[in-house]
């Protein structure tokens, strides 16, 4: 990359081709100006003093959100309108595709 976090059209243009992304001229010119503000901003902030913050990983407080998984047998209701909803069912049963 350029240097001062100056992106260049030709940058852009390499970028979009890996991507596989058709830019206009005038698409690669904002991008260019785009991407280079960006990264301009991303060196401020690289240059603010964290040595006093502590890592975190998250901030609702939250220890385990995560909860057993159990199977919960469905009503028949519940059950029959599913089937009834999906193309291919046979006795309350969703047939699907062998994966393995």
């Amino acid at each position: 990359m350029a240097e001062n976090n100056k992106v260049s059209q030709e940058e852009v243009k390499h970028i979009a081709e890996l991507a596989r992304i058709e830019l206009s001229g005038e698409e690669t010119q904002k991008f260019a100006r785009e991407i280079s503000d960006i990264l301009g901003y991303v060196e401020q902030l690289g240059e603010v003093n964290t040595d006093s913050v502590e890592p975190i990983s998250q901030v609702t407080g939250k220890v385990n959100v995560f909860r057993e998984d159990v199977a919960v047998d469905a009503s028949e209701e519940t059950k029959n309108i599913m089937a009834k909803n999906y193309p291919d069912s046979q006795d309350g049963y969703i047939k699907v595709k062998q994966i393995m």
